[in-house]
């Protein structure tokens, strides 16, 4: 298990996120769901304390986990970026506090699930909060998140550890469904459907300079970014296949997103 100081943390979120996830296939490149695996992030009440989590790695953080010694808490971000809930929220429930429900494996999360848009605990104080599903000894547990993306709901999952004594609270890694209004599993890493849509996407970069795109369906647009995760390039095409200049970008290795029929295909371009 490897420790992430909190300097380094939000650095390596947002870079290894939004490069490794978003465009180099840790992001589930033939489905809807679209899984982030982090280096496992561990908050000691000592510290580091709290991590961000961006789900949709768009660069704005959408969640703070903390655990300090007042105890350990889920605390959804606004689009104005405070951390004081709605629009996104969490599966849970609440006799008096409200309680982040630690799902198993492979439970729905969907706008069936009792929504809570505030602060959740996950325990408090040195005695567990009594009607918590997070009292200690916890490996692998849910959380099913609930967020906004462009005034659209979204709903997802993060995996935890907790110790025994609470003293170590673990973020293993998070996924969501881009699909808005869509269920997924919590544990979910991939659509797991039985038709790919890119089964046959073939593309080549000719002499020219040209990225020639060929596929039975119809490619929506791509995307091409370069090696620090910096958007060069959109391309709306809405074709089976195209051929389109490139001659413009310097030479060098891109990464490349196609999208169609509301899957996403990852690709590496060497432009020479």
């Amino acid at each position: 298990m490897k420790k992430t100081t909190q300097g380094d943390l939000s650095k390596k979120l947002l870079k290894y996120g939004a490069l490794s996830a978003a465009i180099m296939g840790i992001a589930d490149a033939s489905g809807q769901i679209i899984y982030t695996d982090i280096a496992d992030v561990t908050l000691l009440p000592g510290g580091p304390t709290f991590v961000n989590l961006d789900i949709d790695v768009n660069g704005v953080n959408d969640y703070q986990v903390v655990n300090n010694a007042n105890g350990a808490f889920l605390l959804p971000i606004t689009a104005a970026g405070t951390a004081v809930g709605g629009p996104n929220g969490f599966v849970g429930f609440a006799p008096s506090y409200a309680y982040p429900s630690n799902l198993p494996a492979n439970a729905t999360v969907d706008g069936n699930n009792n929504i809570i848009g505030s602060t959740g605990t996950l325990y408090f104080g040195v005695n567990c909060a009594y009607s918590s599903d997070w009292c200690g000894g916890v490996t692998d547990g849910y959380v099913g998140l609930v967020f906004d993306i462009g005034g659209a709901t979204h709903f997802g999952w993060a995996r935890l550890d907790l110790a025994v004594d609470r003293t170590s609270l673990v973020i293993k890694d998070f996924a969501y469904n881009s699909v808005a209004g869509e269920s997924l599993l919590t544990g979910q890493q991939t659509l797991g459907i039985a038709v790919n849509t890119f089964d046959d996407f073939t593309y080549f970069v000719d002499h020219s300079k040209n990225l020639n795109l060929v596929s039975s369906t119809q490619i929506e647009e791509v995307t091409i970014f370069d090696l620090l995760g910096k958007e060069v390039k959109q391309l709306r095409l809405n074709s089976s296949r195209a051929t389109v200049s490139i001659s413009d970008l310097n030479p060098g290795i891109y990464l490349a997103k196609a999208t169609a029929e509301g899957q996403v295909k990852t690709f590496k371009i060497l432009l020479k």
